[in-house]
């Protein structure tokens, strides 16, 4: 819960201004998706720069003709330019010439499942974001990930929402952007709208769901003044105890879950045993890709 709100939206100015500011640049590119998220970002952005020193990009992909009017009423509130791409031939351009290589390479089994191209769209978004970026003079591309999706779970595409400079809402958790948000006045109706990755085209799908479909638990936000969310209540228990990646996940947990069982319901269980897998498999989005160390090489006698 957000205490001080003017403090707080000081503090991120003050972070975003400073890397600017060290990068030789005064301007910043936000991708508006028509979420929350990007939403409190590009307000933010607007406040640090300017608004005429903030460019939006919206890239359609299929998407819903909501995400398109959400992320308009958000530029339209807070003054900047907002790029409108639809970038739905490329896409199937691309899809269509892989599918006839795999045609012609004889491979036949394949993944058809909606987070394939889902990722892709994602990922196809991010360059024509630094494009753009550059095109208007070389600012700070912001990331718009908040601590329920990119702490533990990195709920997020390593080569799409997450190839960013920075990333200064990522310590909020999704209750205090929704809190920051109506503080901002953004617009109700940005506020109201159920979040969605908006990845899947004409099947419609929201974050929560999306994340049981993986999962098999729910996995929750929390809304302000309601119940606490299943995700915000594992990285805050994370944060307490380390159940998720510290102490008692790695150490005294491996070995004696039997001693803290009564600690946790079956169903707190089964939300951090679905956390851990998330964090365990999606660790690589977070660190830099792993090399074998030059001393390994040197030890072995392979190098000198």
């Amino acid at each position: 819960m957000i205490k001080d709100y003017e403090l707080l939206i000081e503090e991120i100015i003050f972070f975003m201004k400073g890397q600017a500011r060290s990068a030789g640049t005064n301007k910043a590119e936000v991708d508006i998706s028509g979420g929350v998220d990007s939403a409190v970002v590009a307000a933010l952005a607007c406040r640090a720069f300017g608004p005429e020193n903030v460019i939006g990009v919206y890239s359609s992909i299929h998407s819903s003709e909501e995400s398109k009017n959400l992320a308009y009423k958000v530029a339209q509130k807070f003054g900047f330019k907002l790029v409108d791409l639809n970038l739905s031939d490329e896409f199937n351009s691309i899809i269509c010439k892989v599918h006839r290589e795999f045609d012609r390479l004889g491979i036949s089994e394949r993944n058809f499942h909606p987070t394939v191209e889902g990722g892709f769209r994602s990922c196809l978004r991010a360059p024509v974001g630094r494009f753009v970026n550059r095109l208007f003079g070389g600012g700070i591309r912001q990331g718009t990930g908040n601590r329920d999706e990119d702490e533990l779970i990195r709920f997020y595409q390593k080569g799409g929402d997450g190839e960013v400079d920075c990333n200064w809402v990522g310590s909020l958790f999704k209750s205090e952007i929704w809190e920051l948000a109506e503080y901002l006045e953004v617009p109700k109706e940005v506020i109201d709208a159920k979040p969605t990755p908006d990845l899947w085209g004409a099947v419609p799908h929201n974050d929560e769901d999306e994340l049981k479909q993986i999962t098999g638990v729910d996995l929750t936000y929390t809304r302000p003044g309601k119940e606490l969310g299943t995700i915000e209540w594992a990285i805050r228990e994370n944060d307490r105890c380390g159940i998720i990646n510290g102490y008692y996940a790695n150490g005294y947990y491996a070995d004696h879950r039997e001693d803290i069982e009564d600690l946790y319901t079956p169903e707190q269980w089964n939300v951090i045993e679905a956390v851990r897998k998330m964090e365990r498999i999606t660790r690589h989005k977070a660190e830099l890709p792993p090399i074998i160390p030059r001393k390994h090489l040197i030890d072995k006698g392979i190098v000198e």
